[in-house]
């Protein structure tokens, strides 16, 4: 016997699998086998103890320090309960424009996820965001100019200059941005 388990059903004591996780169900011998899978991201997320319910989404921000979950998982020793401004991207300008220097997963490793840097004149109120997807290895996306080492089995070491061509008025902002659907 075996099969699958639709992750909506209710069960006595709990309420099926959370969103992203899949599961089987197999009888090997007398041992009843459940196996759960889930996303990268979902993984990462079981891994800490602590994070308060409801708290555990991608764009939620449980211990309030301004880095989302989501974002926190990408960068390298980012954490959903501890403070993870550490990891962010160092920004830096000069003639060519403004360049973001971060440590990030693989792109291999992003599951459903995908990440952008993002930039702008004015924040996004008339110059709307433009968005550069952060590709597996160097190379230019939407006039950003990407340079990826590797850093570990896991991580990449990213540069990103963004040309000065995008600002407007001589102001260019610069952000990181990831989503998961």
């Amino acid at each position: 016997i075996s099969g699958s388990i639709n992750p909506t059903p209710s069960f006595a004591g709990g309420n099926g699998l959370a969103n992203g996780r899949s599961g089987i169900i197999a009888i090997s011998g007398n041992r009843l086998l459940l196996t759960v899978t889930g996303t990268p991201y979902d993984n990462w997320i079981d891994s800490y103890s602590g994070v308060p319910a409801g708290q555990s989404g991608f764009a939620d921000d449980p211990n309030h320090d301004g880095v989302a979950n989501g974002l926190a998982w990408y960068m390298l020793g980012g954490t959903p309960m501890g403070a993870s401004q550490g990891v962010l991207p160092v920004a830096s300008g000069g003639h060519g424009g403004l360049t973001l220097v971060f440590i990030c997963l693989k792109a291999a490793e992003l599951g459903d996820a995908s990440v952008a840097v993002q930039y702008s004149s004015d924040l996004g109120v008339s110059d709307p965001w433009h968005t550069a997807t952060v590709p597996g290895s160097s190379a230019t996306v939407n006039n950003v100019s990407f340079t990826i080492t590797g850093y570990d089995a896991t991580h990449d070491h990213v540069s990103a200059l963004i040309p000065r061509s995008g600002a407007a008025g001589g102001v260019l902002y610069g952000r990181l941005h990831a989503e998961k659907p």
